[in-house]
């Protein structure tokens, strides 16, 4: 009879520590879930003014209906501005002021890019234009590939990169490198991290200002950055620096491998990475022009060259670091 008290109290604490487990599991899960995985209110009070680079108009005339689109440079560098005409749209080529896309607009400067009329006989329902983007970039021709310097000597994980068919499967699949961001990567490092110039180049946009950043695509605007323009007439642009990290001034000269940077993480993101990309216009015979990234290949030690996935440790030094790039050149390369 004592044997099966025991037995009775031995088995009841055993399953008052399993439901213990499973509740404070279960708390674990909800707390993910309300705190991590659902987004928290953004105090905007913190959020700095943001400066305006660029402005986009349009007026319609009446009782003509044509719409005219102005594009208005802040900055003292000129800018490329790439549009779209909408398919139910035509363009008016008699206007002098025409100027067909890209535009690139001179600095501090307003233009009057291009006049629009509906078809006619078809109703005209809205703007008929749509803007694409715009860059400091000003390349005339596509651009070769090349290899730059890597923008970090600190071993790093590597948290995005393009070539979405390496995706391992204890890597978070991150997917907000679209459109123009398709051949950006995303560093993994703390903040304060010295960041270097993949080429040499002229600083053409430097902002510092801001200590403020959420891991939502609200806050992207708020990110500090900094853009480079290079000698093919790329730009080299570093994103999420740290609170007056810059460690060089608008009209700079840089050289490939000098300090110019501090990361951080400012803007949109969650937490504390370096993103970087190197922004191209693309021509097409078949397509309008764009903007976009070009693919990033660095140059390692010894004139190595180093093609970066999602995961992989980029001056990898750690024996976890050397032994997981291994594994993912064996398997996902």
């Amino acid at each position: 009879m004592v044997d099966m008290q025991l037995q009775t109290l031995s088995f009841s604490g055993k399953t008052q520590l399993a439901e213990l487990g499973l509740s404070l599991l279960l708390l674990a899960g909800l707390f993910y879930w309300l705190y991590i995985i659902q987004p928290q209110p953004i105090d905007w009070s913190n959020a700095p003014t943001l400066q305006q680079d660029w402005n986009i108009t349009t007026k319609i005339e009446q009782p003509s209906g044509i719409q005219q689109l102005y594009i208005e440079n802040f900055t003292p560098y000129p800018q490329t501005f790439t549009y779209r005409l909408l398919d139910d749209y035509s363009q008016l080529l008699t206007e002098k002021a025409y100027l067909p896309s890209p535009v690139m607009v001179p600095a501090n400067t307003k233009v009057h890019a291009a006049d629009y009329i509906a078809i006619k006989n078809r109703e005209q329902k809205g703007i008929g234009f749509t803007f694409l983007n715009h860059t400091y970039a000003h390349n005339t021709n596509n651009i070769q590939q090349k290899r730059y310097v890597s923008p970090i000597k600190k071993e790093a994980l590597v948290l995005q990169a393009p070539n979405k068919e390496h995706f391992k499967p204890w890597m978070l699949k991150l997917n907000s490198h679209q459109g123009i961001n398709v051949n950006a990567i995303d560093f993994d490092v703390p903040i304060g991290t010295p960041i270097y110039a993949m080429a040499a180049g002229e600083v053409v946009s430097a902002y510092e200002d801001s200590d403020f950043g959420c891991p939502t695509e609200e806050c992207v605007p708020y990110g500090n950055e900094l853009e480079i323009l290079h000698e093919d007439g790329s730009v080299a642009v570093y994103a999420h620096l740290k609170q007056n990290g810059i460690n060089v001034s608008l009209g700079d000269k840089v050289t490939a491998g000098q300090l110019v940077a501090y990361s951080g993480d400012t803007g949109g993101g969650g937490a504390p990475h370096l993103h970087v990309q190197i922004d191209a216009l693309k021509y097409s015979d078949s397509s309008d022009t764009t903007v976009t990234s070009l693919p990033l290949i660095f140059i390692g030690e010894n004139r190595t060259v180093i093609e970066l996935s999602e995961g992989d440790y980029i001056n990898a030094t750690s024996m976890t670091a050397t032994m997981m790039n291994r594994f993912n050149r064996a398997y996902y390369h």
